[in-house]
């Protein structure tokens, strides 16, 4: 019995090192080629590379960034960003019938500031006059804010709106940034604790007075970039939408091959960087539609995500071995649209090179013998 047991347990221990060795000898530190040593020589691939940094275009475009489920809401006027809050609070039409002595907002502070935080922050409210995610607003000023901000803030408006409100012609408020050089952040409703709310003091009939409160509804902040792009540059800019366009001439590869790896570097001129919200990264996705892609409507597919090189700080390398593929097998090149990883709550920039030092397209594929 002992003999038997000590036989297996020796077979095992060959069989365990002899798959070792198989194990380890596929996992070499120097990796062939895709497909090599699985195919007999006649056939094995030969590696080629297609490199390009002349024929290629560029366009700096502006989308629109939804910040609706942020839990900030940025305000103010900071180099060449401007942010401006839509925000309305759901309330019932049980109050149509009371008398409303007055009426402020709450918001609270966030913990977080882009510029100068001795600035106040200053902005207007304005009756919004069509459906929320619309900008149109009325011109006249229902409501101020132009203090610090402390902890907890109010601001009155003015009851008439309301009362507009009550009756179902809710729109909600449009805030107005009437400051430069500071951008402050409050709370949205999206957080947990500490959320805006709209207070109401309210007469009864039977002459009681109350304050009520309403906590919910929908808001968020719309960012915008300021001032002119320089097209010598291609700029990416988070929070205001600031992407680009970046499309290379592909007609010169080869067709009926496997591209193995394709990848675009660009080359940093510079990046600013505001708050720690940020990520160091960037994404290239394919463009299926230019014109969607132009009126924020879609057009877009696939996230690549590009770092920068460990080796070489000013750049950035995107992965694009997907949609070069698709471009070499005969679907149209729209190009590739480039943006910040991270386009939510921070609104850092990054300047790249485009003519000074041109973008660069580089493509490893394979052919077999003949083609």
């Amino acid at each position: 019995m002992r003999k038997s047991i000590g036989l297996n347990l020796k077979f095992f221990f060959v069989l365990t090192f002899t798959l070792l060795l198989i194990f380890l000898n596929g996992c070499s530190k120097e990796p062939n080629d895709v497909g090599f040593g699985l195919l007999p020589e006649n056939e094995i691939f030969n590696v080629k590379v297609y490199e390009d940094s002349v024929e290629v275009y560029a366009e700096n475009i502006q989308n629109f960034i939804s910040n609706s489920s942020s839990n900030i809401l940025f305000i103010g006027n900071y180099e060449n960003i401007s942010c401006a809050v839509l925000i309305r609070f759901d309330i019932p039409d049980t109050l149509r019938d009371v008398k409303l002595n007055w009426a402020r907002v709450r918001l609270f502070k966030s913990g977080s500031f882009i510029g100068d935080s001795t600035i106040p922050a200053h902005f207007t409210a304005h009756k919004v006059l069509s459906n929320y995610y619309d900008t149109l607003y009325d011109s006249r000023v229902i409501g101020e804010f132009n203090n610090v901000p402390d902890s907890v803030n109010y601001f009155q408006i003015d009851t008439s709106v309301v009362r507009e409100w009550l009756l179902g012609k809710n729109y909600g408020l449009y805030l107005k940034p009437q400051n430069y050089g500071v951008i402050w952040a409050f709370n949205s409703l999206d957080e947990m604790l500490y959320t805006p709310a709209l207070e109401v003091e309210v007469q009864k009939n039977d002459g009681r007075i109350d304050t009520v409160r309403f906590f919910y509804g929908s808001d968020g902040y719309i960012a915008k970039a300021t001032g002119e792009v320089d097209t010598n540059y291609i700029v990416l800019q988070s929070g205001v939408g600031l992407r680009s366009i970046l499309k290379f001439d592909v007609s010169k590869v080869p067709k009926n091959i496997i591209v193995n790896r394709a990848e675009i570097s660009l080359y940093l001129k510079e990046k600013v960087k505001y708050g720690t919200a940020g990520v160091d990264s960037l994404i290239g996705s394919f463009i299926t539609d230019s014109e969607l892609l132009k009126k924020s409507l879609g057009g877009l597919e696939g996230n690549y995500l590009g770092l920068r090189n460990p080796l070489d700080t000013l750049e950035y390398i995107i992965p694009v071995t997907t949609p070069v593929q698709r471009w070499v097998n005969g679907e149209g090149n729209k190009g590739i649209l480039l943006r910040c990883y991270n386009e939510q709550d921070n609104f850092d920039r990054y300047v790249f090179y485009f003519k000074d030092r041109r973008p660069k397209l580089k493509i490893y594929y394979t052919t077999k013998p003949g083609i």
